[in-house]
């Protein structure tokens, strides 16, 4: 999947939930975050780093 398309998902999953944890570094990862969607359905993403 291509940055522009995880990026897009991430807002879709965001739309009327809220960000627990914002997609940052955070030192474990470099690009991790805590999502929860409209549901309370909570994510936990960590999106690999690209080259």
């Amino acid at each position: 999947m291509n940055r522009k398309l995880r990026l897009i998902n991430c807002i879709i999953l965001l739309d009327s939930g809220e960000a627990m944890i914002p997609l940052d570094n955070y030192g474990f990862s470099q690009k991790f975050g805590w999502i929860a969607d409209k549901f309370g359905v909570s994510w936990q993403l960590d999106l690999p780093n690209e080259a």
